[in-house]
């Protein structure tokens, strides 16, 4: 796991709401946003209740703020 720095991306699709036994749980896939650099694209996943309710009020394209801790990061080519 690491810890990042708050970064600025941008919803490439829909976010996902769904109902778990914990909770709500919603998924987003984003593309960091940095001008001049190659396109970096992320999954999210929020778990706390109070930004779920704020993830059903996202739409592809808005541009959000992320941060957290113990993200876990995973690269390959093809």
């Amino acid at each position: 796991m690491i810890n990042v720095e708050p970064f600025k991306a941008k919803l490439v699709s829909e976010p996902e709401v769904r109902e778990t036994k914990r909770g709500p749980v919603c998924n987003m896939r984003v593309r960091q946003v940095d001008p001049g650099k190659s396109s970096v694209f992320i999954d999210i996943a929020v778990f706390a209740e109070e930004l779920v309710e704020h993830c059903r009020g996202l739409v592809s394209g808005a541009v959000i703020d992320v941060s957290g801790a113990g993200l876990i990061y995973s690269q390959w080519e093809s």
